[in-house]
């Protein structure tokens, strides 16, 4: 199966769909995000993808992530002179957009389609809304178990989208060699007839180079001026001349095949590891953290009827977890039973 990404192809037999995970290693810096686009033309990327996130709407108030991404946003404007330059060095451009408000204006500039990322993956409204645009919709399962996994294709399908493809992915940063099992892409290529990709969070591109020999469709690499600049994504990342290494190494492995990957990539066996869906239990943990959940988007009163108006989905603290998103149509036709606080969750207990 192949979907047309803009003016860009992913699926057997077309050149591998290489992406340049710019995520918000710009620091919210305009500047340095246009010249992260320009390095990345450089060096021979086919994308550029941005991570576009109201913090607002989607992590409670005090949350490690609410904290990191007030500091790195970029405008509407900028987000646009962004994707402008990257069209005109000849890369599709496109972000993750994690609430709805920022999916209609992401998705008004004129993308050619976009990203669920592995926070997102339970996240039923966010899944439906953006498959019902009708675009290419490219989902990371970094922290999702089969079941998992199978939900969310199927809700993906229901919306009429069927141009889906998965990435095989580890939630860990940066990712032990041992951990990204690159052997389940054949298995999820089976198991859901997609096209099928690796979200590399390991250090180096040894790791590219063996998804590629493995029949990756997709690489997505995370990318930064300066490697040894602290926080946000920049140690898990490659400068211009890694990415660049990257690239080639990615060119070669798809003439290669196997024999090239063995011959370059030291932990070849290491990574291959296990031919099916396997979450280490410190990304089972992880996930209580970071998947979204039903919270008070606005202050509620006993009795008040609940809305899309005062229904956040939100990433909470790992202890104060509320209804999986899955109850969130469920919820919307009840009533609070008691009052609640912006951010609070929303437990089975508090509707009636």
């Amino acid at each position: 199966m192949k979907i047309d990404f803009g003016k860009k192809k992913i699926g057997i037999g077309t050149p591998v769909f290489i992406i340049a995970e710019i995520g918000v290693n710009h620091e919210g810096s305009l500047d340095v995000c246009l010249e992260m686009v320009r390095q990345a033309a450089w060096a021979g990327a086919d994308a550029i993808k941005l991570q576009t996130v109201d913090p607002d709407e989607n992590y409670v108030k005090g949350h490690p992530s609410w904290e990191l991404f007030r500091t790195c946003q970029l405008t509407q404007d900028e987000t646009s002179k962004v994707f402008n330059l990257s069209w005109e060095l000849g890369m599709e451009p496109f972000t993750t957009s994690p609430d709805i408000a920022t999916l209609c204006w992401i998705d008004k500039l004129g993308v050619p389609g976009h990203k669920i990322s592995s926070g997102m993956m339970t996240n039923d409204v966010i899944i439906k809304k953006t498959c019902a645009l009708g675009k290419p919709v490219l989902i990371s399962t970094g922290m999702a178990t089969t079941e998992q996994i199978d939900h969310a294709v199927e809700v993906a399908k229901a919306s009429g989208n069927q141009n889906i493809a998965l990435f095989q992915c580890t939630s860990e940063y940066p990712a032990p060699k041992e951990n990204l099992n690159l052997a389940t892409m054949e298995w999820m290529s089976k198991r859901y007839n997609l096209p099928i990709g690796f979200s590399d969070h390991s250090i180096g591109i040894e790791a590219a180079i063996v998804a590629v020999s493995l029949g990756a469709a997709m690489i997505e690499k995370h990318f930064s001026l300066d490697c040894k600049r602290q926080g946000f994504d920049h140690k898990i990342a490659l400068d211009p001349q890694g990415f660049k290494d990257l690239v080639e190494g990615v060119r070669a492995a798809e003439e290669g095949g196997e024999k090239f990957a063995k011959e370059n990539a030291q932990h070849y066996d290491v990574m291959i590891g296990i031919a099916e869906r396997v979450l280490p239990p410190n990304i089972k943990e992880k996930a209580a953290g970071n998947l979204r959940c039903l919270v008070a988007r606005k202050p509620i009163r006993a009795g008040e009827r609940f809305t899309e108006e005062n229904v956040g989905l939100k990433r909470p603290f790992a202890d104060k977890r509320g209804l999986e998103p899955i109850y969130y149509e469920r919820v919307l036709r009840g009533n609070s039973v008691s009052s609640l606080d912006v951010d609070d969750p929303i437990n089975i207990e508090d509707v009636v």
